[in-house]
């Protein structure tokens, strides 16, 4: 007879093996998308090269940075945005009930 802990423990470790593995394949997943995001960039980059001014090439750089820039500032707010909504909400909750009907 096994003890309901070690039971638990090896329920807990293949959990826990499993969610290893997908964030491994996840991770791998996420790098063969960077490769593949970085050889269009340089494809892209090549031809734009061969028809753009060296002005307008640095432009063109200059937008795909700061539009990688903004992409992450914008999810930055939104996380701060959700985060202060779940703190309004947790507040307005821990009002007495004949106060939250005011909010």
């Amino acid at each position: 007879l096994i003890p309901s802990f070690v039971l638990v423990n090896r329920g807990h470790v293949h959990t826990l093996t499993e969610k290893c593995k997908l964030l491994i394949r996840q991770h791998e997943d996420a790098k063969e998308l960077k490769e593949n995001l970085d050889r269009r960039e340089r494809l892209v980059y090549e031809i734009l090269a061969s028809h753009l001014s060296e002005e307008r090439l640095a432009d063109y750089r200059y937008f795909v940075k700061m539009k990688s820039a903004l992409i992450i500032e914008q999810r930055k707010l939104e996380d701060k945005i959700k985060l202060g909504e779940e703190q309004l909400k947790c507040l307005k909750d821990s009002l007495p009930l004949d106060q939250r009907l005011l909010y």
